[in-house]
This record gives structure tokens, C-alpha cells and sequence, in this order.
């Protein structure tokens, strides 16, 4: 413990007695409106986070992609799923 200044010298102690057993400090205290303020916006942080990720966004509000995630030529025709290997003609005799 020699060697920190007092301040790391009472945290120190304060682990080491955690770490054998002893229960950990009380939060201090805090008023109970400047809490409830901080929840609040931390909780109004969150869900504009989870909005802008639900557009595609990052938290500024630009978006995420790269370039074009899809091909607008290459749509899925209406048709079944012999489309894709093509008809077969009939033989003319």
C-alpha cells in the first residue's frame, strides 16, 4: 500500500477489503430530481438510437450504407421457379 498518493491509498484498501469478503460501499447520495433528469435522457438517448438503427442511421443521423445494398435491375420476376432455368420448346417434326 506504501507508495500511492492517499486518494489511490483508500481505493486500494477498499478493493482489497472487497476481495476478501467485506461489502462493497454505498452509493452516495444524489438528488433524487437531478436522477430522475438523468434517466430521462438517457432514456430519450436510447430510443433515438434505436430509431436511427432502425433507419439504416448512425446517431448523427447520416446513413450506414456503404453504397447501394441492392441491385435495382435484378428484382425477383412474378414468375415460378422454373423461370430461372428457362422453357423448354417443343419439337417441331
Amino acid at each position: 500500500m506504501s507508495g500511492f498518493d492517499p486518494q489511490t491509498k483508500e481505493q486500494a484498501k477498499v478493493q482489497l477489503a472487497i476481495k476478501l469478503g467485506a461489502k462493497p460501499p454505498k452509493n452516495k447520495y444524489k438528488n433524487y430530481k437531478l436522477l430522475q433528469a438523468e434517466k430521462k435522457k438517457a432514456k430519450e438517448e436510447d430510443s433515438s438510437r434505436l430509431h436511427f438503427q432502425q433507419l439504416g442511421k448512425n446517431k448523427i443521423g447520416k446513413s450506414n450504407a456503404k453504397g447501394k445494398s441492392f441491385d435495382r435491375k435484378r428484382r425477383k420476376e412474378k414468375g415460378g421457379i422454373l423461370d430461372i432455368y428457362g422453357k423448354v420448346k417443343a419439337a417441331v417434326k
